[in-house]
């Protein structure tokens, strides 16, 4: 015989002695009939749901099956609208997926684009950028550090273009020897590409350091940080791509 579960949506006086209630409001008939007073109900729980976590949840529960299908289509079978650009009509014939699983960081950069294919002048700093803050620096530095690093240094560097062109150079080799370190060809090529990027960058920032030398001398902190930077850089560049190899970002 399957056990009837207990309905906990009765009135109090009904749930206090053990009947069943029929949950009548304001008041149920059961402790009317029976001349007793009716304690009445227990509040409704309320759960706040903000507006834009609904409409996170509804655009997940509608995207995250065809994401996960071009995740796993090939380039040459994926629809039209997301293989081509709308507004040229013209197929972009990609010779990778569009979704990386191997831990690479962020997107890589084509070697000799075509002109379809050929990024926005500012494209390879925004990724080198990014790659410093939030995955180079925390390599090199523990948790309680980085407020300097991050938050103050990286604050300073964008009215000081040496030190700003050390977070690109440094970040474009981080990224430079990850890609080396894969085991594709088209990553590695990828990965030479941009150690020459992260290279030309490091000698702009050694230009304009020295341009700026005697004011560079008279921020202390941001001076020292920044050789600090440039050690880290001349290190990173020498590494062996065995040992990067096993890390993971």
């Amino acid at each position: 015989m399957t056990e009837r579960r207990r309905r906990r949506t009765g009135c109090l006086t009904c749930r206090a002695r053990h009947v069943k209630c029929d949950e009548r409001k304001p008041e149920c008939e059961r402790c009317e009939a029976g001349n007793i007073e009716c304690a009445g109900y227990l509040p409704k729980k309320q759960v706040e749901v903000r507006e834009s976590q609904r409409r996170g949840r509804r655009g997940r529960r509608g995207q995250s099956s065809s994401l996960s299908n071009i995740a796993s289509t090939p380039p040459h079978s994926l629809p039209s609208d997301v293989s081509s650009p709308s507004s040229t009509g013209e197929v972009a014939n990609y010779p990778h997926q569009l979704f990386r699983s191997d831990g690479l960081p962020l997107v890589g950069l084509p070697s000799n684009p075509r002109p379809s294919q050929r990024p926005l002048a500012g494209a390879r700093e925004v990724l080198a950028y990014h790659q410093f803050l939030f995955r180079t620096l925390p390599i090199l530095f523990p948790a309680e550090h980085l407020w300097f690093w991050r938050d103050r240094l990286c604050e300073e560097g964008w009215g000081i273009e040496y030190l700003y062109m050390m977070f690109s150079s440094l970040g474009s080799m981080h990224r430079a020897v990850l890609m080396m370190s894969m085991p594709g060809e088209s990553d590695q090529d990828r990965g030479v590409d941009t150690k020459v990027i992260a290279i030309q960058s490091y000698t702009h920032a050694l230009q304009e350091l020295n341009r700026n030398l005697e004011d560079a001398k008279k921020m202390q902190e941001v001076f020292i940080a920044t050789l600090i930077l440039m050690a880290y850089f001349e290190v990173t560049k020498n590494i062996r791509i065995k040992i990067i190899s096993d890390f993971t970002i």
